[in-house]
Order: structure tokens, then sequence, then C-alpha cells
């Protein structure tokens, strides 16, 4: 009789074990559900750090300001160039009536590639003024004024494009 009872207390060991295992086995599956979940929440909030910092938004908004800003310097220096080059009243109300345009362009349009195609075409232009046996004459100070004033409305209006971009991140 006693092999019955041993018999009987090694099934009731392999239930015992079995019934461990099963709540080890819904331990070790609920564990993994919660690393599972701390991942998500680490990768939201690695996500929303990004965005409150600025993150790709802040990139494209500051390359496309140092853009605008570039261009705008270029187009003063070429102004200035220019101005010395060719006769100056003439020729700066000319080339400031054409950034005036640009200016135009920029801020009537609608998405960044719009701006980056006027962008390059006004850096085009003002690279190809004509700086060749330029003369000692220096533009007024109301040419400056105003080319410095064309200045900060195209980069206001560049920055205005770019805006948009905060909410798409």
């Amino acid at each position: 009789m006693a092999y019955r009872d041993d018999l009987a207390a090694l099934e009731a060991r392999h239930a015992a074990l079995s019934a461990d295992v099963e709540a080890r086995e819904r331990e070790r599956d609920h564990a993994a559900l919660l690393i599972a979940e701390a991942r998500a929440r680490a990768d939201d909030e690695a996500r929303l750090r990004e965005a409150i910092a600025g993150g790709l938004t802040r990139r494209r908004r500051s390359g496309a300001i140092i853009a605008a800003a570039i261009a705008s310097v270029a187009l003063v220096i070429g102004v200035t160039v220019a101005a010395l080059h060719h006769s100056r009243a003439s020729h700066m109300e000319r080339a400031l009536d054409t950034f005036s345009v640009y200016v135009d362009e920029v801020c009537a349009c609608s998405d960044a590639a719009c701006s980056t195609r006027v962008v390059d075409e006004l850096t085009a232009w003002a690279t190809n003024e004509n700086v060749k046996d330029f003369d000692k004459q220096v533009p007024d100070e109301a040419d400056m004024k105003r080319a410095a004033a064309l200045s900060q409305r195209f980069t206001a209006c560049m920055q205005r494009l770019q805006a948009p971009l905060d909410g798409a991140n």
C-alpha cells in the first residue's frame, strides 16, 4: 500500500508543479505586457520631448531662415556692389525695385516649395549682377533703409511659410 501512497504523492507533486508552472507563465506573460507598455510610453515621451523641443520642425525652420538670411545678405551685398558699379541713382533704384518684386513673390507664396524657387531665383539674380569695375560711390542712407526694410519683410514672409511645419510634427 505504500506504493499507492507514493504514487499519489508524486501525482500530487506533479499537479502542484504544473500549477506553479502555469502561474509562472502567467507572471512572465504579464511582465512581457508591462515591458511592451513601458517601451511604448518611453517612445511616446521621446516623441513628445522632440516635438516640444521643436525637433525636425525647428531644424527645417532654422534652415529656411538661414537660407533667407543668406539670400538677404547676398542681395544687400549685390545691391551695394551693383550700386557701386553703375550710376548710383538709376541702378540702385532698379536693383531695389527688382528685390521688391522678389519680396512680393515670396510673400505671395503659399508653400515652402514656392519660396525655395523664389529664393533660388533671387540668389541667381544677386550673384549675376555685374560686379566688375565698380566705382567708389556708396548707396545713401535712404537706399540702405529701403534695402533693410525689404530684407526684413522677406525674412518675415519666409518665417510665415515655415510656421505650418510646427503643426506637421
